[in-house]
């Protein structure tokens, strides 16, 4: 893959690894355990219990005094919330002969200086309500957290990009929690499914469930969920189509149910996939879908296939209302 999408990192990180060694920091030589409170590093630093000492110690490594009042705030950045640009300091007067000064303040004065909205500002971050038996303690130092974030599909040419990734959804997850944890969360409109075709009879309903098919690819393997045996493997067509590529390597294939985020290998800034369903459809509302593949009398005008669609995120457990439309 690295001959189609050039890597802009060559190291290949591993979770476990990675793990292992930051516990090696955290737990030099000379250390008989893991230091976790003010305590263990009083008694690590041979300070016993002189809290003025210790207090003292702490007052000189404080990262607040290498701060100043001239430092430029930096913002964190949150994909569902709204950006704004800074106002633009008071122009010097020995500044105001330049030409550049004059010109971008002349600019500054042509754009409103409002909030700018991002493409993906509907997004909110949902308040998932928890089992409070099903909550563990974490023992300090054994896991990783990992930060996912999915983008909708973009065209990619080699060499270029064409289009600009628009956020999607994003995910916390432990080094020790299966695959399986994550795809199960993650949004689809299929999941309201099972859709069958209906351009016969659109009022048709069923009942009838369908496997869960999907797989991650990351890396170099396609993590397949096999949970369920009519679960199909979407990965196959695509590896046996790799096979008669000169530019892509070898791709392997294992099960995601197997598999925790400890066990990944990967590129930071890299691509990853993941895919749950085929679908490549065209959107109409029903209005238009009435006026244009229909007659007067509801007979169906041309050869088409229907299907529906759902636009709401159904979640279990949540009440939602759920509005509907329909693909062909």
């Amino acid at each position: 893959m690295e001959n189609i999408y050039l890597p802009r990192i060559e190291k290949v990180i591993s979770v476990w690894d990675a793990l292992t060694e930051f516990q090696k920091e955290m737990l030099p030589e000379g250390l008989n355990k893991i230091v976790e409170s003010d305590h263990d590093i009083m008694e690590t630093m041979g300070l016993g219990g002189n809290n003025a000492e210790f207090d003292k110690l702490l007052g000189s490594v404080d990262v607040g005094q290498l701060s100043s009042p001239k430092d430029i705030p930096v913002r964190p950045f949150l994909p569902h919330r709204n950006s704004w640009k800074q106002k633009m300091a008071a122009m010097p007067a020995k500044a105001a002969r330049f030409k550049c000064v004059q010109r971008a303040f002349a600019r500054e004065k042509d754009q409103r200086n409002i909030d700018v909205k991002l493409r993906y500002n509907h997004h909110k971050y949902m308040e998932r309500k928890q089992d409070p038996e099903s909550v563990k303690d974490l023992v300090p130092f054994q896991e990783m957290v990992l930060i996912i974030r999915f983008y909708e599909p973009f065209k990619y040419k080699p060499g270029r990009r064409v289009g600009h990734p628009k956020f999607h959804q994003e995910f916390y997850v432990l080094s020790s929690q299966y695959l399986t944890e994550l795809k199960d969360k993650i949004f689809c409109h299929c999941d309201s499914g099972p859709f069958y075709e209906i351009s016969e009879n659109r009022t048709a309903e069923t009942t009838e469930s369908v496997p869960k098919s999907g797989f991650f690819f990351i890396h170099d393997t396609f993590y397949n969920d096999f949970r369920d045996d009519a679960n199909h493997d979407y990965s196959a067509v695509i590896q046996k189509w790799a096979e008669r590529q000169s530019l892509i390597g070898e791709l392997k294939s294992k099960r995601m149910e197997d598999t925790r985020f400890g066990d990944l290998k990967f590129r930071l800034g890299y691509p990853q996939n993941s895919n749950r369903h085929i679908f490549d459809p065209a959107y109409i509302c029903e209005n238009c879908l009435a006026s244009y593949h229909y007659d007067e009398n509801g007979q169906k005008i041309g050869e088409f296939d229907l299907y529906k669609f759902s636009l709401m995120m159904v979640r279990k457990n949540e009440e939602s209302d759920c509005e509907a439309s329909t693909s062909q």
